[in-house]
């Protein structure tokens, strides 16, 4: 893909130059985030937790990025970011300043040969919040919404795709890993990391939405028996040299085995986004996972 096709999709355009992302040499090690809803709380918490992180997140829907550059009182208690005002806002107050830290790219990620133009179905507000009085957008997906999808409405527009490849391509050449690429498009998890290839084998995590909470609200995707791409998921990274790390209702976390042994030389972080594993409960999640694997290996013995 040509560096203007990139650039048209990469904000603020100055954090792309010669094809490659642009970092402040402050930044040490990088993570991709794919599908970053209406607040990027993902990037949020580890940009806030972590000073040496830089994240790419890659959303499509132009509520949400809308929202990320300018800012937004939706979801206050929800760690978020303010682009344009190089700002993390959580509880309505600025607790730390992004530092170009982060970089947006405005596109859908797919398993297409190289940029296309899709049909994106851009899912009506949804209520949110502890009295649910907020509406946030964030359910939008390359898949047609069902009769049971929670918004109760959409309408479809077309959006620009790329291969999650191009992105990686695109990381600084500085960056010998990346920490972590989290995926949630709502259903097309799996087309995401295909779209990857071999490069996708650069990352030491990957976290995925791979539960059946998204795959049953829209049409057109691949399921197994218990209306889940697991399975297709889970086949796939273990051809590419993951295995399960963790794994819940939801999501799924894989790591990368010849990488391994970055995570403890680094200090690489496995909690993530409170939101998605958080750190109190995904400590006790993950010495329950850590043991049913213990004594399904006895059993196999």
């Amino acid at each position: 893909m040509s560096d203007g096709h990139l650039s048209n999709l990469v904000y603020p355009e100055t954090a792309l130059k010669d094809g490659k992302f642009v970092f402040p040499d402050s930044v040490k090690i990088v993570r991709i985030d794919v599908g970053l809803s209406t607040h990027a709380s993902h990037s949020a918490w580890f940009l806030d937790l972590h000073k040496d992180r830089g994240s790419i997140g890659i959303e499509a829907d132009p509520r949400c990025y809308d929202e990320l550059i300018h800012g937004s009182e939706l979801l206050p208690e929800v760690k978020r970011l303010v682009i344009d005002g190089q700002l993390i806002r959580h509880n309505g107050v600025n607790v730390a300043t992004l530092g170009s830290r982060f970089i947006l790219v405005r596109c859908a990620i797919s398993d297409v040969r190289r940029y296309a133009s899709l049909p994106f179905y851009l899912t009506d507000a949804q209520l949110a919040g502890e009295n649910r009085q907020y509406k946030v957008f964030g359910t939008s997906s390359l898949h047609v919404p069902s009769e049971s999808h929670p918004s109760g409405g959409y309408r479809v527009a077309d959006v620009p795709a790329i291969p999650l490849s191009e992105i990686i391509a695109a990381v600084p050449d500085r960056f010998e890993f990346i920490e972590e690429i989290k995926v949630d498009t709502e259903g097309h998890d799996f087309n995401v990391l295909v779209s990857a290839g071999e490069s996708i084998r650069k990352a030491v995590y990957v976290t995925v939405e791979s539960g059946r909470t998204a795959p049953k609200h829209h049409h057109g995707i691949d399921v197994d028996s218990t209306n889940s791409t697991r399975s297709l998921i889970e086949r796939h990274m273990e051809n590419m040299g993951f295995r399960v790390d963790f794994e819940d209702s939801t999501d799924q976390r894989y790591i990368n085995i010849r990488l391994e042994k970055l995570v403890r030389r680094y200090g690489l972080d496995t909690e993530g986004d409170p939101l998605i594993l958080g750190k109190k409960s995904s400590r006790w999640k993950r010495i329950r996972f850590k043991g049913k694997r213990f004594l399904r290996g006895i059993g196999r013995a």
